[in-house]
């Protein structure tokens, strides 16, 4: 979802309000589905701008729909004492500054010795 955010906040001039915007029009927007090399496709033009997105081979149009909506969530949820994120918490967000984003499992495994 963040990736697909980066995207839209990008493509809506780094603004909170454009980028809700668009996180809106998408949400609504009737999408054109093709096949091409095996992967779906999702296209669509929004305020002069061309949006494609391939989709994981399992995903259906309600899987985007909802990164989409899981989007919007985090930006009308993710700001200071669950507020709107301001366009500079937008932007941290999205760019990860301190690289708090991993795609690496961390596990705790508790050997217990008293177990009968």
């Amino acid at each position: 979802m963040r990736a697909l955010l980066f995207t839209i906040w990008l493509n809506a001039d780094k603004s909170v309000t454009a980028t809700l915007t668009l996180l809106e029009q998408l949400a609504v927007a009737q999408f054109e589905t093709v096949q091409q090399g095996g992967a779906r496709m999702i296209r669509a033009s929004l305020s002069g701008k061309s949006f494609d997105y391939e989709l994981p081979a399992n995903w259906g149009a309600f899987d985007f729909t909802e990164q989409i909506r899981l989007a919007y969530k985090c930006i009308k949820t993710g700001g200071t004492d669950g507020a709107e994120m301001t366009d500079a918490q937008l932007e941290a967000y999205v760019i990860d500054p301190n690289d708090e984003v991993t795609d690496t499992i961390i596990a705790r495994i508790n050997y217990n010795s008293n177990r009968y």
